[in-house]
């Protein structure tokens, strides 16, 4: 993958499935879990908890992720990425990735 354009089409990739930029991060973090909590997301990517519980709920809300078991009882939810929230993901890193080999070509 060329990262040279990677915030480019992520950018692009916030503005078609309308979220947030600093969103799309939360969801390639879950393309690249299993499963996941909030804690993980907390520890792992530097985003301010309003951000972060803004961030999850348009997630779920646009069904790119989804709660695997609820919470409760001082157990943190557990989620996983959709199979949608998966195609949204492969699209960008397809763009990333033609745009960089059409550019080792030349």
């Amino acid at each position: 993958m060329n990262l040279k354009y990677f915030r480019k089409f992520q950018k692009e990739t916030s503005d078609r499935i309308n979220v947030s930029y600093s969103v799309v991060h939360i969801l390639l973090y879950a393309y690249h879990s299993e499963t996941f909590t909030k804690k993980d997301v907390r520890r792992d990517i530097p985003l301010g908890d309003n951000t972060l519980q803004h961030g999850m709920k348009a997630l779920k809300d646009k069904r790119l992720i989804e709660m695997m078991r609820g919470g409760g009882n001082g157990v943190s939810a557990i989620y996983h990425i959709t199979g949608f929230g998966k195609r949204e993901v492969k699209i960008m890193y397809n763009k990333i990735r033609k745009t960089g080999d059409a550019e080792n070509q030349y």
